[in-house]
């Protein structure tokens, strides 16, 4: 890849990052037009995902542990547990709908007749949900994914709160989050300068010092920059 291939894609990840509280604001609205409102008695709830959609199941589960009743678990393979059934809530997300492991792993918790919840921009896990009946949520495609978190980020605590897990009192944290980001958007984008000669970008690595994430962050506006970074560095 050249320098200048490079740069545009460095210029273009700092273009989404200046862009990521209208990304959040987009995603509420997508979130809060979801049509799904029932109650089924869950026993436990998985994340299925890899990449920036794992990452979002990762941090999700950080925040929800104080208020969520039921245990959650990461998928980010193949396989999926034993344990998934009838009553096991699973959220499978895949910004391109491709994802071979999130597919397999879908199709798998199908099998076991689990209640899926789907995410994607397009793709298999799209059409999969259209044939099968499972409640999906459409994210904007044509992006790199991990400039896209926020959308799939935001979508599930959308279906764990329309499934009545979790309360709304997120919905008040998010908009807290926005005003936050976009009083520290003009510094912080300012702060990135233009990049090396090789095209990389010259920065300073952030070391939580926590044992967790949720830890890490006193409320949710410092966690979502905090979101934003791990997205764009792992």
């Amino acid at each position: 890849m050249n320098s200048c291939i490079k740069n545009c894609y460095f210029y273009n990840m700092k273009d989404y990052i200046t862009k990521f509280t209208d990304q959040i604001e987009e995603a509420i609205k997508i979130g809060n037009n979801f049509d799904f409102n029932d109650k089924f008695e869950y026993k436990n709830v998985v994340i299925c995902g890899l990449g920036g959609s794992g990452i979002g199941g990762s941090i999700l589960k950080d925040i929800v542990k104080d208020e969520l009743k039921i245990p959650v678990e990461l998928v980010k393979d193949y396989n999926i547990p034993n344990y998934i059934s009838m009553k096991t809530l699973v959220i499978c997300s895949s910004y391109s709908g491709n994802t071979e492991e999130t597919i397999s792993a879908m199709k798998k918790c199908h099998e076991r007749e689990a209640k899926i919840f789907t995410i994607s921009s397009e793709g298999f896990v799209e059409k999969f949900s259209a044939e099968n009946s499972i409640p999906h949520i459409k994210i904007p495609s044509g992006s790199p994914p991990r400039a896209m978190f926020a959308y799939s980020f935001v979508q599930l605590f959308f279906i764990l709160y329309k499934n009545h897990l979790i309360s709304n009192e997120f919905l008040k944290n998010v908009d807290q989050t926005i005003a936050t980001l976009k009083d520290k958007q003009e510094s912080c984008c300012s702060e990135c300068g233009d990049p090396l000669e090789d095209g990389r970008f010259e920065v300073c690595p952030i070391i939580p010092r926590a044992a967790s994430i949720g830890d890490a962050c006193n409320d949710v506006s410092n966690l979502t920059l905090t979101c934003v970074f791990l997205a764009m560095i792992f």
